[in-house]
């Protein structure tokens, strides 16, 4: 994830979001072919938890990700984390700079509904253009990450996507990467464009994908209907805001070779 003031983005993640700063590196992102070199970045992430996805940061050149005004733009969009109190985490992350772009609402299928599961979520952005999703779950049937006594939050347990091909991207999770549909939803009106900042008549596809062997490290792919997109010159390489997606495995070869069918 590329970012102009290292230090603060890693005061951002490690005091507002709960991460741990577990070392620095440099990295060389994908076609980047700047005069400098390999940028330096670190690493953060949840070390009690086994397994957990981290995040990098880079101190990267470069216009910032786009505003919340373009979220239909193709690209990655951000993290998401789970929370026991999603109104304090609100207060909490204003106070290192995040913009949020609604207060906490529910998106529970039947809102109020006492006896039921319900849900909440708010988008949040920081300077550099990324989003950081919270959702809370109460009364959930099963966990969704591991959360931590003193933050409040998970592990990062998601990300998300815009693309132009929501059948084609999750194929190429499933054969490539076993990953598996978890929940597909349709959403539009008043309720997701207040929650997104997204214009009026802005409806869009969404489908969750995760390892049946992993809680975490999920990915969200949404498609918007009714616009042609490109890709534009700020979501392309290098940039402020995401980068990319890594994985690890100890089957490259079968999985290059599914990549490539």
């Amino acid at each position: 994830m590329g970012v102009q003031d290292l230090d603060a983005s890693i005061r951002l993640y490690r005091d507002g979001c709960g991460l741990v700063h577990t070392r620095k590196t440099t990295y060389l992102p994908p076609g980047f072919d700047g005069p400098s070199g390999p940028l330096d970045s670190v690493l953060l992430a949840r070390p009690d938890v086994i397994g957990s996805a981290g995040i990098r940061l880079v101190r990267c050149p470069g216009p910032a990700g786009r505003p919340a005004s373009q979220t239909r733009l193709l690209g990655g969009l951000g993290t998401g984390f789970t929370t026991s109190d999603i109104h304090r985490l609100h207060l909490r992350l204003d106070g290192h700079g995040v913009r949020f772009l609604s207060p906490p609402l529910e998106l529970s299928p039947e809102p109020g509904d006492e006896a039921g599961p319900r849900r909440f979520e708010a988008f949040s952005q920081t300077v550099d253009g990324e989003f950081i999703v919270l959702v809370e779950r109460r009364r959930a049937p099963g966990p969704y990450g591991t959360i931590d006594l003193h933050s409040l939050l998970s592990e990062p347990v998601h990300t998300s996507h815009v693309v132009d091909d929501l059948d084609g991207c999750c194929r190429f999770m499933e054969e490539v990467l076993d990953h598996r549909v978890m929940f597909s939803e349709v959403c539009s009106g008043e309720l997701f464009e207040r929650l997104m900042a997204l214009e009026p008549d802005s409806p869009f596809r969404f489908r969750m994908l995760g390892h049946p062997e992993r809680e975490t490290g999920r990915i969200i792919f949404i498609e918007f209907d009714g616009e042609a997109r490109e890709v534009k010159p700020e979501v392309r390489h290098p940039q402020r805001g995401f980068f990319g997606l890594s994985y690890r495995c100890d089957d490259l070869d079968r999985r290059v070779e599914a990549a490539g069918s």
